[in-house]
């Protein structure tokens, strides 16, 4: 069973500033994380934007840990692919 909180998560991706980053990358991450299935989404959101460890991860969403790190390495790859994002903004 998913948590509630997992609803939360993946309803909207989180817009944090980061003030070093252009916002029209913010705009194309955001778009590029759009298109990753739910949970990937979930566990990159978490992960990465909110800096999140990844037992809190495991936690929040149910999953184990060994399950954060599959989905956030596929999450990765697929963002590496995603047509949203340039080979520049990838290496970023």
């Amino acid at each position: 069973m998913v948590s509630e909180e997992l609803e939360t998560v993946t309803a909207q991706v989180p817009e944090q500033a980061d003030d070093h980053v252009p916002a029209e990358i913010r705009v194309d991450v955001l778009r590029a994380l759009d298109t990753l299935p739910r949970m990937q989404r979930a566990v990159l959101s978490l992960r990465y934007l909110e800096d999140r460890p990844i037992a809190e991860v495991s936690q929040v969403l149910g999953i184990s840990e060994r399950t954060v790190k599959k989905y956030a390495h596929r999450g990765c790859a697929a963002l590496q692919r995603s047509v949203h994002l340039t080979d520049e903004e990838t290496q970023q």
